[in-house]
């Protein structure tokens, strides 16, 4: 018969869906003729057609391109190197007794991509972290895209800009064969949204499931509580206010002091919330890391999340003034109190094959 209505392929899967959710159910119960039966198929398919035919510009952008997101890149989650087909990547914290770059465990999920394990944020780049990523021969770069990269994130988590301005930081330098080619700084600009963008992809994922150091104000006393890192407690700095311990007094003998009221600065952490250790997000993934229907699912849940929801994921593109040929790259972050982010992938002039 021509003329006929068809379902576009793309949308099939949303028809059978609401065939079996609504159209049957209702058949069965002998509240829906054939007519409005076929009315609501059609309508179905054209809202899923057109679903499908618009896409968040990191997901159009990131097609055929470096998508770090992509679940070849699983191998990288909890290693501190890894490569694949010829990428290497490898991650570092600054070692607090050396203030050395030491290997770190990368962080990946399908979601946003590439962060450091462990220290600040569980699944993001730190100030004291890096991510390297070397390449195994010149690329021409067209822009890089990030994640979870916020304003307003100081209001939240009772932190304080050493720059003044609420708002997050990244910074990339790029390299040729050992030469610093250039170095680019993105910043946050969307505000953090009250519940996580990650949240609307998988209800299993947690506020702050993420966040590891925490400060409490009590009083006059500061507390604050850093991870241990791998196999080792957390640590507890006790702080009271007012007060030096003699033993450091004679450090100031002779020298000229001057009194700093911090009473503004540590204001700003009194209510704000404390969180438990942040590692559930990682289990999360760690738990279907081998599931790779499991963990694609979840990356076409946040593509098609990205064009129905107005919700942020802190996603935005580091826009390059002109093409720069480079075979590494290094991510990082500003020193100041909310300066983490994720890296989602890279836009080459010359398209790699796509993933």
């Amino acid at each position: 018969m021509t003329g006929l209505w068809r379902p576009s392929p793309e949308g099939f899967g949303d028809v059978v869906r609401c065939w079996r959710a609504i159209c049957g159910a209702a058949l069965v119960r002998g509240e829906m003729s054939m007519i409005r039966m076929m009315v609501v198929l059609a309508l179905a398919a054209g809202a899923a057609s057109a679903q499908n035919s618009s896409v968040a510009p990191i997901d159009e952008e990131l097609a055929g391109q470096l998508d770090f997101r992509s679940t070849i890149f699983k191998v990288c989650f909890q290693r501190e190197v890894c490569e694949i087909d010829g990428i290497r990547i490898s991650g570092f914290r600054v070692d607090t007794d050396t203030q050395e770059l030491e290997p770190a465990d990368i962080y990946w999920d399908p979601i946003d991509g590439l962060g450091v394990m462990r220290g600040g944020q569980n699944d993001e780049i730190d100030f004291d972290e890096r991510i390297v990523i070397e390449f195994p021969e010149d690329r021409v770069l067209n822009r890089i895209w990030l994640s979870d990269l916020f304003i307003s994130e100081h209001v939240r988590y009772g932190g304080v800009s050493v720059s003044g301005k609420d708002e997050e930081h990244a910074r990339i330098e790029m390299s040729l064969d050992g030469t610093i080619v250039g170095d680019i700084k993105v910043s946050g600009e969307f505000d953090l949204p009250d519940d996580p963008f990650d949240l609307l992809v998988d209800a299993n994922f947690l506020e702050s499931g993420d966040l590891r150091r925490r400060a409490i104000v009590d009083e006059n006393t500061l507390l604050l509580i850093v991870p241990g890192g791998e196999g080792g407690s957390d640590i507890v700095i006790d702080i009271s206010q007012g007060t030096v311990d003699d033993d450091k007094k004679d450090i100031f003998e002779g020298v000229p002091t001057v009194e700093l009221d911090i009473t503004s600065i540590l204001a700003e952490f009194i209510d704000a919330p404390i969180f438990a250790e942040g590692t559930e997000n990682a289990d999360r993934i760690l738990a279907i890391l081998a599931d790779d229907a499991a963990l694609g699912q979840l990356n076409a849940v946040a593509k098609d999340t990205r064009v129905i929801s107005d919700r942020t994921n802190g996603e935005i593109a580091g826009i390059l003034d002109a093409p720069v040929t480079v075979n590494s790259l290094t991510f990082y972050a500003p020193f100041d109190t909310s300066n983490d982010y994720s890296v989602a992938g890279i836009v080459f002039e010359d398209v790699v094959p796509a993933q």
